[in-house]
């Protein structure tokens, strides 16, 4: 209740959000985390790591298919991230979509030389 509290002073900006947030996501508070890059993305929905931290958020919430619609936008924002890529095929094979995760595996090699 108190994040939350927090969360509603008037001068929040993007950095702050996203610090609250990745904070979350690292000590595995993944439904408040997924609130903040919820947030995050309709106030900054160019912010790319918005995105996937949203998606990886929701991964970590069993929530599939609502993951890997965050990671896309994430990836059309910034089609050249490594780390888009990288958390799309991890989730991609978690839902059983090989070809989906063979792709954006593709794409990591590519971007990252391997």
């Amino acid at each position: 209740k108190q994040l939350h509290e927090a969360l509603r002073w008037e001068g929040e900006t993007t950095e702050i959000l996203g610090n609250i947030g990745y904070a979350l996501l690292q000590t595995v508070q993944y439904r408040n985390a997924a609130g903040i890059f919820q947030r995050l993305t309709q106030t900054a929905p160019g912010e790319y790591l918005a995105w996937m931290n949203l998606g990886l958020s929701l991964a970590a919430l069993d929530a599939g298919e609502n993951a890997v619609r965050a990671l896309h936008r994430a990836r059309d924002i910034a089609p050249n991230a490594a780390a888009v890529h990288h958390h799309l095929a991890q989730v991609h094979r978690e839902l059983g979509q090989s070809e989906a995760a063979a792709e954006a595996e593709r794409r990591l090699r590519e971007l990252t030389g391997q």
